[in-house]
Protein backbone atom coordinates (compact mmCIF):
# COMPACT_ATOMS: atom_id res chain seq x y z
CA UNK A 1 0.00 0.00 0.00
CA UNK A 2 3.06 2.23 0.28
CA UNK A 3 5.76 2.70 -2.32
CA UNK A 4 8.88 0.69 -1.50
CA UNK A 5 12.24 2.45 -1.51
CA UNK A 6 15.95 2.09 -1.00
CA UNK A 7 17.47 4.83 1.14
CA UNK A 8 21.22 5.38 1.34
CA UNK A 9 23.74 7.34 3.33
CA UNK A 10 27.36 7.75 2.28
CA UNK A 11 29.61 8.62 5.20
CA UNK A 12 33.16 9.87 4.57
CA UNK A 13 35.67 10.21 7.39
CA UNK A 14 37.16 13.71 7.49
CA UNK A 15 40.32 12.19 8.99
CA UNK A 16 41.31 9.73 6.28
CA UNK A 17 38.73 9.94 3.49
CA UNK A 18 37.55 6.37 4.01
CA UNK A 19 33.88 5.93 3.26
CA UNK A 20 30.97 3.61 3.80
CA UNK A 21 27.66 3.44 1.96
CA UNK A 22 24.76 2.18 4.05
CA UNK A 23 21.49 1.24 2.33
CA UNK A 24 18.17 0.30 3.89
CA UNK A 25 15.97 -1.33 1.25
CA UNK A 26 12.27 -2.09 1.63
CA UNK A 27 12.59 -5.77 0.76
CA UNK A 28 12.27 -9.02 2.67
CA UNK A 29 15.92 -9.95 2.38
CA UNK A 30 19.05 -9.19 0.39
CA UNK A 31 21.10 -11.84 -1.33
CA UNK A 32 24.65 -12.25 -2.55
CA UNK A 33 23.47 -11.84 -6.15
CA UNK A 34 22.01 -8.41 -5.38
CA UNK A 35 25.19 -7.38 -3.53
CA UNK A 36 27.34 -8.51 -6.48
CA UNK A 37 25.19 -6.64 -9.00
CA UNK A 38 25.25 -3.47 -6.90
CA UNK A 39 29.04 -3.59 -6.49
CA UNK A 40 29.55 -4.23 -10.22
CA UNK A 41 27.36 -1.24 -11.14
CA UNK A 42 29.11 1.03 -8.63
CA UNK A 43 32.55 -0.06 -9.87
CA UNK A 44 31.52 0.77 -13.45
CA UNK A 45 30.92 4.37 -12.34
CA UNK A 46 33.24 4.94 -9.37
CA UNK A 47 36.09 2.45 -9.86
CA UNK A 48 37.35 1.09 -6.54
CA UNK A 49 35.67 3.78 -4.42
CA UNK A 50 32.89 1.36 -3.37
CA UNK A 51 33.22 -2.38 -2.88
CA UNK A 52 32.41 -5.32 -0.64
CA UNK A 53 34.35 -3.81 2.26
CA UNK A 54 32.39 -0.54 2.43
CA UNK A 55 28.91 -1.12 1.00
CA UNK A 56 26.41 -2.29 3.62
CA UNK A 57 23.03 -3.49 2.36
CA UNK A 58 20.25 -3.88 4.90
CA UNK A 59 16.67 -5.06 4.39
CA UNK A 60 13.69 -3.76 6.35
CA UNK A 61 12.35 -7.32 6.13
CA UNK A 62 8.99 -6.20 4.87
CA UNK A 63 6.55 -8.97 4.05
CA UNK A 64 4.93 -6.71 1.47
CA UNK A 65 7.77 -6.45 -1.02
CA UNK A 66 8.68 -8.15 -4.30
CA UNK A 67 9.95 -11.67 -4.58
CA UNK A 68 11.78 -13.72 -7.17
CA UNK A 69 14.99 -11.64 -7.10
CA UNK A 70 17.30 -14.22 -5.54
CA UNK A 71 19.58 -16.53 -7.48
CA UNK A 72 18.86 -19.21 -4.88
CA UNK A 73 15.90 -21.48 -5.64
CA UNK A 74 14.72 -21.78 -2.03
CA UNK A 75 14.05 -18.05 -1.72
CA UNK A 76 12.12 -17.99 -4.99
CA UNK A 77 9.73 -20.84 -4.17
CA UNK A 78 6.92 -18.61 -2.84
CA UNK A 79 7.01 -16.54 -6.05
CA UNK A 80 7.23 -19.56 -8.35
CA UNK A 81 10.71 -18.77 -9.58
CA UNK A 82 13.25 -16.15 -10.47
CA UNK A 83 12.03 -12.87 -11.97
CA UNK A 84 14.61 -10.74 -13.79
CA UNK A 85 12.40 -7.64 -13.57
CA UNK A 86 12.26 -7.93 -9.77
CA UNK A 87 16.02 -8.52 -9.57
CA UNK A 88 16.74 -5.44 -11.71
CA UNK A 89 14.29 -3.27 -9.78
CA UNK A 90 15.90 -4.17 -6.44
CA UNK A 91 19.53 -3.90 -7.59
CA UNK A 92 19.02 -0.79 -9.73
CA UNK A 93 17.03 0.92 -6.97
CA UNK A 94 19.85 0.33 -4.48
CA UNK A 95 22.45 1.64 -6.94
CA UNK A 96 20.32 4.74 -7.60
CA UNK A 97 20.03 5.40 -3.86
CA UNK A 98 23.81 5.17 -3.40
CA UNK A 99 24.42 7.45 -6.39
CA UNK A 100 22.03 10.05 -4.93
CA UNK A 101 23.78 9.88 -1.56
CA UNK A 102 27.19 10.10 -3.26
CA UNK A 103 26.11 13.13 -5.30
CA UNK A 104 24.67 14.87 -2.23
CA UNK A 105 27.68 14.53 0.08
CA UNK A 106 27.91 17.49 2.45
CA UNK A 107 29.47 18.20 5.85
CA UNK A 108 27.40 16.75 8.66
CA UNK A 109 27.49 15.46 12.20
CA UNK A 110 26.35 12.05 13.37
CA UNK A 111 24.65 11.44 16.69
CA UNK A 112 23.97 8.06 18.27
CA UNK A 113 21.21 7.26 20.74
CA UNK A 114 19.92 4.05 22.28
CA UNK A 115 16.96 3.52 24.53
CA UNK A 116 14.11 1.25 25.48
CA UNK A 117 10.96 1.37 23.39
CA UNK A 118 8.52 -0.59 25.52
CA UNK A 119 5.08 -1.74 24.37
CA UNK A 120 5.86 -1.08 20.71
CA UNK A 121 5.74 -4.71 19.62
CA UNK A 122 4.83 -8.15 20.87
CA UNK A 123 6.42 -11.55 20.69
CA UNK A 124 4.57 -13.32 17.92
CA UNK A 125 4.94 -16.63 19.78
CA UNK A 126 5.19 -16.21 23.55
CA UNK A 127 4.49 -19.93 24.00
CA UNK A 128 7.51 -20.88 21.88
CA UNK A 129 9.71 -18.34 23.67
CA UNK A 130 8.65 -19.78 27.04
CA UNK A 131 10.11 -23.15 25.96
CA UNK A 132 13.62 -21.65 25.78
CA UNK A 133 15.93 -22.69 28.66
CA UNK A 134 15.23 -20.81 31.90
CA UNK A 135 18.85 -19.63 32.08
CA UNK A 136 18.51 -17.96 28.69
CA UNK A 137 15.15 -16.34 29.52
CA UNK A 138 16.57 -15.04 32.81
CA UNK A 139 19.05 -12.88 30.85
CA UNK A 140 16.21 -10.68 29.55
CA UNK A 141 13.53 -8.61 31.25
CA UNK A 142 10.94 -9.33 28.53
CA UNK A 143 10.21 -11.87 25.84
CA UNK A 144 11.05 -9.28 23.15
CA UNK A 145 14.07 -7.06 22.63
CA UNK A 146 12.94 -3.51 23.35
CA UNK A 147 16.18 -1.63 22.64
CA UNK A 148 16.17 0.85 19.77
CA UNK A 149 19.32 2.39 18.29
CA UNK A 150 19.27 5.52 16.14
CA UNK A 151 21.96 7.26 14.09
CA UNK A 152 20.93 10.83 13.31
CA UNK A 153 22.61 12.92 10.62
CA UNK A 154 22.48 16.71 10.91
CA UNK A 155 23.79 19.13 8.30
CA UNK A 156 26.33 21.86 9.05
CA UNK A 157 23.40 24.25 9.54
CA UNK A 158 21.89 21.96 12.20
CA UNK A 159 19.00 20.79 10.01
CA UNK A 160 18.21 17.09 10.17
CA UNK A 161 19.32 15.22 7.06
CA UNK A 162 17.95 11.86 8.08
CA UNK A 163 18.33 8.93 10.40
CA UNK A 164 18.83 5.21 10.51
CA UNK A 165 17.04 3.28 13.21
CA UNK A 166 17.31 -0.31 14.32
CA UNK A 167 14.48 -1.87 16.26
CA UNK A 168 14.04 -5.65 16.42
CA UNK A 169 10.49 -6.22 15.30
CA UNK A 170 9.26 -8.82 12.84
CA UNK A 171 6.58 -7.17 10.76
CA UNK A 172 4.29 -9.95 9.61
CA UNK A 173 1.24 -7.98 8.58
CA UNK A 174 0.52 -4.96 6.40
Amino acid sequence: HTRLRARAFVIVSPCNGRRVAFVSADVGLLTQAVQQQVIAALRATYGDLYGDANVVLSATHTHSGPGGYSHYTFYNLPTLGYNEQSFRAVADGIVAAIRRAHDNLAPATIRLATGVLADASINRSPEAYARNPAAERARFARDTDTEMTVLRFDGADGAEIGLISWFPVHATSM
